[in-house]
């Protein structure tokens, strides 16, 4: 009896920690709850309550599985388990367990709440107002079921809340607002069209705004371009709206627009930020580089901390002809400046803990990514990351990627040691989460090539901290000790632009895997057509001056041969003619050119049966769509320059052992296209016989490769 004594006042202690939210300690003491205990199954399901509370999911999993098997008639214990269901996604046994507790206690309101909460997640809105009806009059319960009652029945909806006479216009507003975002993704659109209507007939602006926020954040992208639009119809110079609106016309691709509504607003409010990005992406996809980098520029003098900015500006920079890597590094210098002064390190970040000695152990690596899937970095690091030394290296990955794992993804969880889903977090937390690693070795597979966690490097999160394939030069990121490359993208005396130092793989960095069922090469598209295609799939922004300027060089040296050029952008007609005009004030006839949208990944592939003969960028080089049209038996032709973005193609050609397909300037570069385009025979025997040369070459080494990398990152 004692015993048990003991273990209920333990009990107890336990309880008032957790209701006093002091959960770690509630879950140290629950578990020497169950050390005295196994079977106490209240101090087991209260664990899992805990751990779930915390975050910890998968710990609370098990706990709240087996303790609500043996506790099935308790309602408290159904609930618990059906809200973790919910939190995990699995609805369908959440579902259960909620009328399960329902049914054992029907007065509970949490349980119909909860249940109403699930419902409208899944875009059930009938089935949520069943389960808000079943919860009582509890005012949360009442505000969800007005929400979703208002644009049906708005006097009932406004009763719901007791709503006095003289607030019913701005109750009915507030409402509505929320009510649009959740129709919409109930699939419900024409009942949010009809929200939105009521809303601009209220002269609703600023709700109309929120509303249409919402429903772009959600990618409901059509109807946010309603809302917004009615915003501005009702107030033409609320900024927050024209900004809002340009950003969605940019998502949906319709780049001349956008660039038109944000013009207007900085007519207005020269000083906005918001309006300056949102244009300069515009500009960006309607080829004007100089006016994407000016807008970005002008946009960093006024967020001067917004540091994804500053990374979006050095990715830019490298687009540009003329940029050299004493350029680049006064830029990497400027970053590394912001840095320091906008993202110190945080106060209650525990310092890095002394290195342990190697000897005897494996080393740990990790890899910081959002990209480990079918991706670029995905597809050229898949090699190491099915290959490297298990005996030698514990590698961890901490995935900054919130899409739905594809089959490469999957792949790669199964091959790592630990994988670490961080999409969301904070930096502090994503810091804290890496120093309890006690990582040996930290890389970042980013740089400045999209949202980055680069200033977070500078709070020093491993006792060497590298970066590796994601951007094309020197980062400039406090804390990034080395930059891995090789020979040919940084020579030797490289160093003398580049912040960090350089570890050069021998051979080359590019190990490609095409990480799916490759097409066909298909017949040489010339015999066909009796006349060769050239062709490029793309990115605007890598289409410069310099750019244009070859490839037209090239179609005056091959008179009757055609260029097809894809690019997301081209589904906007403002971008498809102001590519035409940059043709023709450059002396090119814009009829020889094809100006095509991309399609999807399997289209994407197939397209290169179309072409005969790539042309490259410049002076940044393309290298996921390079190895690709070498894969699909295209060789490709292009210039190649000083800067590390400008010798990515000689690397690749020489680990896949063609070519050199690389030019020092325009005239031997279209000498070259019109010798290869002279004779269709090699050209075809090109086409027949690269996949199977690139798959024995260097290039497509996976064993090769992870050799090589895992010995640079051990050396580090």
């Amino acid at each position: 009896m004692a015993i048990k004594r003991n273990v209920d006042q333990k009990f107890d202690q336990a309880v008032a920690l957790h209701r006093d939210g002091r959960l770690g300690e509630a879950i140290m003491a629950y578990r020497a709850v169950l050390a005295k205990d196994a079977k106490h199954q209240f101090a087991r399901h209260y664990l899992g309550v805990a751990y779930h509370q915390s975050g910890q999911l998968a710990e609370a999993l098990p706990l709240l599985e087996s303790s609500t098997a043996k506790l099935a008639d308790t309602a408290g214990c159904r609930l618990n388990l059906a809200n973790l269901y919910k939190d995990l996604g699995r609805f369908r046994d959440a579902e259960k367990h909620y009328l399960a507790a329902r049914a054992l206690n029907p007065d509970l309101p949490l349980i119909g709440f909860n249940l109403g909460q699930m419902r409208e997640r899944q875009g059930d809105l009938a089935g949520a107002v069943e389960a808000y009806r079943t919860a009582g009059a509890l005012p949360e319960v009442l505000r969800r079921l007005a929400v979703l009652r208002i644009d049906e029945a708005p006097e009932e909806a406004l009763a719901l809340l007791s709503t006095p006479p003289d607030q019913t216009a701005l109750v009915e507003r507030e409402l509505l607002r929320e009510a649009v975002p959740l129709l919409a993704y109930a699939n419900l659109a024409e009942r949010a069209q009809s929200a939105i209507a009521r809303l601009a007939a209220l002269g609703a602006a600023d709700e109309l705004v929120e509303a249409g926020a919402t429903l772009a954040r959600s990618g409901q992208l059509q109807l946010a371009r309603i809302a917004l639009g009615e915003a501005i119809r009702h107030q033409p110079e609320n900024i927050r709206a024209v900004a809002a609106l340009g950003t969605v016309l940019n998502d949906l691709a319709e780049f001349g627009a956008a660039a038109e509504v944000l013009a207007q607003g900085l007519a207005h409010a020269p000083d906005d930020y918001r309006l300056h990005v949102a244009h300069g992406d515009a500009l960006k996809e309607l080829g004007d580089l100089d006016g994407a980098i000016a807008a970005l520029e002008t946009a960093i003098r006024l967020q001067p901390q917004r540091l994804d900015y500053h990374s979006n500006l050095q990715q830019l920079r490298l687009c540009q002809p003329g940029w050299q890597p004493a350029d680049a590094l006064a830029l990497a210098q400027e970053y590394a400046a912001a840095v320091s002064h906008h993202a110190p390190r945080p106060d209650g970040l525990p310092p890095l803990a002394a290195p342990t000695p190697r000897t005897g152990r494996r080393v740990r690596i990790g890899l910081l990514s959002a990209e480990l899937a079918w991706t670029p970095i995905g597809r050229f690091l898949a090699g190491f990351l099915r290959h490297f030394p298990r005996d030698r290296i514990e590698l961890w990955v901490f995935s900054d990627r919130h899409d739905t794992p594809d089959a490469l993804e999957s792949e790669f969880r199964k091959r790592v040691h630990r994988w670490v889903e961080c999409s969301g977090w904070p930096d502090e937390q994503l810091a804290r989460s890496i120093l309890d690693a006690r990582l040996d070795v930290l890389l970042d597979l980013t740089g400045h090539a999209g949202p980055n966690r680069l200033p977070m490097l500078s709070w020093h999160l491993a006792p060497k901290q590298g970066t590796f394939l994601g951007y094309a030069g020197t980062t400039g990121a406090p804390g990034v000790d080395f930059r891995i490359a090789d020979g040919i993208t940084e020579p030797q005396g490289a160093e003398a632009t580049s912040s960090e130092r350089i570890v050069r793989l021998p051979g080359s960095y590019f190990c490609f895997d095409p990480a799916c069922e490759l097409p066909p090469e298909g017949p040489l598209p010339a015999r066909r057509n009796g006349f060769v295609t050239f062709g490029c799939f793309v990115q605007r922004p890598k289409i410069s001056v310099e750019t244009l300027r070859s490839w037209i060089a090239v179609l005056d040296a091959v008179p009757n041969a055609r260029m097809q050029v894809r690019c997301r952008s081209f589904t906007d007609t403002a971008a498809r003619s102001r590519m035409a005009e940059q043709i023709a004030a450059l002396g090119g006839d814009a009829v020889r050119f094809d100006l095509l949208p991309w399609g999807s990944r399997d289209d994407f592939l197939r397209n290169y049966q179309q072409i005969d003969i790539g042309l490259n960028t410049f002076p940044f080089h393309q290298a996921t769509n390079l190895c690709d049209a070498l894969w699909m038996g295209v060789p490709t032709l292009g210039l190649s320059g000083t800067g590390h973005q400008s010798r990515m193609a000689v690397s690749i050609c020489d680990a896949a052992g063609v070519g050199p397909w690389s030019y020092p300037n325009v005239g031997t570069l279209a000498a070259a296209a019109a010798a290869m385009a002279g004779n269709l025979d090699e050209l075809e025997t090109l086409r027949a016989t690269l996949r199977k040369r690139i798959s024995a070459s260097p290039l497509a080494d996976q064993r090769g490769f992870a050799a090589r990398l895992s010995e640079a990152l051990l050396s580090v």
